[in-house]
C-alpha cells in the first residue's frame, strides 16, 4: 500500500512539473501562463471599446486577441474587471500593455494593479509618445497574491486573458456618417449620405451594398437603390495621421413600391424631393422649373427661383447607370444638353451648394 502511495505521489509530481513546464510555450512570441485551480476566473473585461464576457479558458488562459481596443496616445481610459466570485476579498487584478511591442511585459509596462472585491476598476494612462500601432494587453487575475505576467505557481486560483491594443495618433480621423433617410420606397429616390467624421479627414471611400453607385469617393454622395432589401454602408476616411473605417450593417431598408404612369400621361418634371441633409427639405417643385419636358432634342433649361452656386448634374438611365454629368454652374439658369441620349426617361440628380433634388426628364 505504501509503495502504491509513493508511486501516486511521484506520478502527481511529474504531471505537475509537465503542466507548469508548458509556461514557456509562446503565442506570437508571448509567454502563456497556466493556473492549477479554476474555481474563480475572469468573467468580464471592459476597456476602451472592448466589452468581453467569457467563461474559464483552457488551463486558466484565454487568447482573446480577436478583440481589439483602439486608444489614443496621451489619453486615459477606464478598465473594469469582474470575476466569477466578485464577493471574495483579496482578488488581485493586474494589467500589462506591451507598449514597445517587443513580446515582453516589462515591469514598467504594468499599467494597473489593484486588490479588492466586487468589480475592480481604475484608470490606465497611455504615454504621450508611445509607439503607434498594434500591441498586446495582458489581464491577470489571481486570488490573494500577485504574480508576474509570465509566472506560474501551483495551487493558485486565477486566470489570464490576452487582448490586442491599437495605439492611434490623437489626430487620426474617426468615421461617422448619417443619411437623409434610412428607408427607401422608390427606385427614383436618392439618399444623401453626409460625412460627420472627426479630425478633418482628407479622403473618403464609401461602399454601398445594393446601391448605385456601389462605391464613391465623394465626401457627401447621393445614392439610389432599385431593389428591395436591407443594405450595409461602409465609410473609410483618411488623413495624414492614419485612417479609420466604420460599417453600419443593414443601415438602409429598401421597399420598392410599384408605380405605373396612366396610359397616355406625361411624366412629371419633378418626381422626388429628397432631404438635403442640412435640416430642411428642398422644395424642388417650387424652386426649379424645367423646360421643355419632354424634349425632342435632349436640351433642357433649368430655371431656379433664386441664385444657386455650384450647380451640378448627374444623369442616370432607367437601369440606374450614370450616362452623363455636368458641373460648376452658378446663377438662376442652367442648360443641360443631352443630344446623344436615346429617347426615353432619365433621372437627373441636381445638386447645389445648399440643396439636392432629383428630376425626371423625358426625351422623345
Amino acid at each position: 500500500m505504501k509503495r502504491i502511495l509513493n508511486l501516486l505521489t511521484i506520478t502527481f509530481a511529474l504531471l505537475s512539473q509537465l503542466f507548469f513546464a508548458q509556461e514557456s510555450q509562446t503565442n506570437e512570441g508571448y509567454c502563456i501562463v497556466k493556473s492549477a485551480r479554476f474555481n474563480n476566473y475572469i468573467t468580464n473585461v471592459q476597456f476602451a471599446n472592448i466589452n468581453n464576457y467569457s467563461d474559464l479558458g483552457t488551463n486558466g488562459y484565454s487568447d482573446f486577441t480577436e478583440h481589439k481596443a483602439n486608444i489614443d496616445s496621451g489619453k486615459q481610459y477606464t478598465i473594469k474587471v469582474d470575476t466569477k466570485w466578485n464577493h471574495w476579498s483579496y482578488n488581485s487584478i493586474q494589467v500589462w500593455i506591451d507598449w514597445n511591442a517587443d513580446a515582453n511585459f516589462d515591469d514598467s509596462e504594468r499599467v494597473f494593479n489593484k486588490i479588492g472585491s466586487g468589480s475592480i476598476s481604475g484608470i490606465v494612462s497611455v504615454p504621450e509618445n508611445t509607439r503607434i500601432g498594434v500591441t498586446r494587453m495582458r489581464v491577470r487575475y489571481n486570488y490573494y497574491e500577485e504574480l508576474g505576467p509570465c509566472e506560474s505557481k501551483r495551487n493558485v486560483r486565477g486566470e489570464t486573458e490576452d487582448y490586442l491594443i491599437e495605439v492611434e495618433h490623437p489626430k487620426r480621423p474617426r468615421s461617422i456618417f448619417d443619411a437623409s433617410s434610412t428607408h427607401v420606397y422608390s427606385n427614383r429616390e436618392f439618399v444623401r449620405f453626409a460625412d460627420r467624421s472627426m479630425n478633418n479627414p482628407t479622403s473618403w471611400r464609401w461602399e454601398f451594398e445594393g446601391g448605385i453607385p456601389s462605391v464613391s469617393t465623394d465626401q457627401n454622395p447621393l445614392v439610389r437603390y432599385v431593389q428591395s432589401g436591407s443594405y450595409s454602408v461602409k465609410l473609410i476616411v483618411e488623413n495624414e495621421y492614419g485612417s479609420n473605417e466604420i460599417t453600419y450593417v443593414g443601415y438602409i431598408k429598401v421597399n420598392i413600391r410599384a408605380h405605373v404612369n396612366p396610359p397616355g400621361s406625361t411624366p412629371t418634371a419633378i418626381t422626388e424631393v429628397t432631404d438635403t441633409g442640412m435640416g430642411r427639405k428642398s422644395a424642388a417643385a417650387q424652386n426649379v422649373v424645367v423646360t421643355p419636358n419632354p424634349s425632342t432634342n435632349g436640351i433642357f433649361t433649368f430655371a431656379f427661383k433664386e441664385v444657386k452656386e455650384n450647380i451640378s448634374f448627374k444623369v442616370f438611365n432607367d437601369s440606374g447607370l450614370e450616362v452623363s454629368s455636368l458641373n460648376s454652374f452658378s446663377g438662376t439658369r442652367a442648360i443641360l444638353s443631352l443630344p446623344n441620349l436615346q429617347p426615353g426617361l432619365y433621372t437627373v440628380q441636381v445638386t447645389t451648394s445648399n440643396s439636392a433634388d432629383t428630376v425626371r426628364l423625358a426625351i422623345q
